[in-house]
């Protein structure tokens, strides 16, 4: 509706970040009800500060990707569900199995939501056997849920290689592939519980530099779950369950014992409720105190305020910084994806050639997308052989997408820009021949050499076409 544009890219995600914001707080509302009004108005206070306030949320939100959509489609489900099981209504349980249905089309960790959903619900049916009269609304939300995501799973069906929607690689790989996976679990979980309250660091994303937590929400996510161990109410067993379950998309994958910021984002929301949970606890447990005085409950909602906007006080001024202009890491790429953005509008008029490894990232996809917002692919190139083009190389392609390849290496698969579009060109080896002369440098907006412009001439020829019979495995 709003283009193919970079501002219509990433606003999609940030506008779904912004909503988990109040979407946490009515999914609270509803979770907690039977506790009382206001009870459950200051769990969901809380637990939208926390996610509004969230350094690690903000930031992933804006890269466009759509791992940010999954918190708010989860909650938004969840609201619906518990508000049906609280007043009853249709709507409520036909909206709760529409948007859960509609989840399993956000990201891959998405699969695991419903599965978390069932063992929650059983939980919270074995912890208040009243809930049991809602039987109906459940199977409806269950049958539309399970409709609404038929066509995925006739996908899968009929094509299985699809359900991991990716190759086989040893990034990605259950821990059960590996050696020793007990030791491998075992050091995974210990990272994640550090993440939670003490440090948190992982190559992907190197601004969540400390915990995913505050301390006292850190604090109120350790009360809520005992609290939930001990008394088993419905919705304390619920959001426990949901968590815990949650959590294993990361636990259960390798790419190294640090949390993976793409798959925790299932977990997120309700992570922010049982923190919510146990800042409310806390809360009115100070309250009750007779020689406290009754005001002071309220420095709960004050300090989670306080410590999340130094948060992101201390992101903006020190962290984000640091973390753009250190060298080596990924997300320095955003640098280099300005300066390579503004150098080719500046040249539309010519051919360019940019590694397919580096268009393939999101982020410069969606910068490029302003000037080439159409994209093809085929074996017939629309260049000659001879004709000069401007090539853009980075200085040191040594991301993840590039495993490693070295400096000055001449890549085989380019995406050519020209004429309002990208073409994917086959692989074709020693298509390019510099030619002598000086080259551009591209700087980055913190001064460091970012890539560099040459002239070459284009000399790749279309790959031979061979007919063959093959089963796909």
């Amino acid at each position: 509706m709003l283009g193919y544009t970079n501002a219509a890219l990433r606003g999609v995600t940030i506008v779904g970040g912004a909503l988990a914001t109040p979407a946490i707080y009515w999914a609270s509302y509803w979770l907690f009800k039977d506790q009382g009004r206001t009870f459950a108005r200051r769990v969901g206070l809380l637990a939208a500060l926390g996610i509004a306030l969230s350094t690690y949320f903000a930031s992933f939100s804006r890269y466009g990707t759509e791992h940010a959509l999954l918190p708010v489609v989860e909650l938004v489900s969840v609201l619906f569900l518990w508000r049906g099981l609280r007043q009853g209504g249709w709507a409520n349980f036909a909206l709760a199995g529409l948007f859960i249905g509609i989840s399993q089309y956000v990201y891959i960790v998405a699969r695991f939501f419903p599965v978390a959903l069932a063992l929650a619900c059983v939980g919270a049916l074995w912890a208040n056997r009243r809930l049991l009269s809602r039987w109906r609304g459940l199977i409806l939300a269950a049958i539309l849920a399970a409709l609404v995501a038929l066509p995925q799973w006739v996908l899968f069906v009929t094509h299985p290689y699809t359900f991991t929607a990716r190759t086989r690689q040893t990034a990605g790989q259950f821990v059960f592939d590996l050696p020793d996976p007990i030791r491998t679990i075992i050091a995974k979980l210990k990272d994640q519980l550090r993440m939670l309250g003490w440090h948190w660091e992982n190559a992907y994303n190197p601004f969540s530099y400390k915990s995913l937590l505050t301390p006292l929400m850190a604090a109120g996510l350790v009360v809520s779950a005992g609290v939930a161990v001990s008394k088993r109410k419905a919705s304390y067993v619920f959001s426990l369950i949901m968590m815990v379950v949650l959590l294993l998309p990361d636990l259960l994958a390798y790419e190294g014992t640090a949390p993976s910021a793409t798959r925790l984002v299932a977990a997120l929301p309700f992570i922010f409720i049982m923190a919510g949970l146990g800042g409310a606890i806390i809360w009115g447990w100070i309250e009750k105190r007779p020689r406290i005085p009754r005001w002071a409950g309220y420095l709960v909602p004050i300090l989670v305020l306080l410590s999340g906007l130094y948060r992101q006080w201390d992101y903006t001024t020190r962290v984000k910084p640091q973390a753009l202009a250190a060298k080596g890491l990924e997300w320095q790429a955003s640098l280099v994806e300005i300066a390579e953005a503004e150098y080719i509008a500046s040249h539309l008029d010519t051919p360019i050639l940019l590694p397919s490894s580096e268009y393939q990232r999101t982020p410069l996809t969606f910068l490029l997308a302003e000037y080439f917002p159409h994209r093809t692919g085929g074996l017939n190139e629309p260049i000659e052989p001879g004709e000069i083009v401007t090539v853009i190389q980075p200085v040191e392609p040594d991301r993840p997408t590039t495993e490693g390849i070295p400096s000055g290496y001449i890549p085989d698969e380019w995406v050519l820009l020209r004429d309002e579009t990208a073409y994917f060109l086959p692989p074709i080896p020693d298509s390019v021949e510099p030619i002598n002369g000086e080259s551009s440098s591209l700087v980055a907006s913190n001064g460091a050499l970012a890539a560099e412009a040459f002239s070459a001439r284009w000399q790749g020829a279309p790959p031979e076409v061979i007919s063959l019979q093959a089963s796909f495995a």
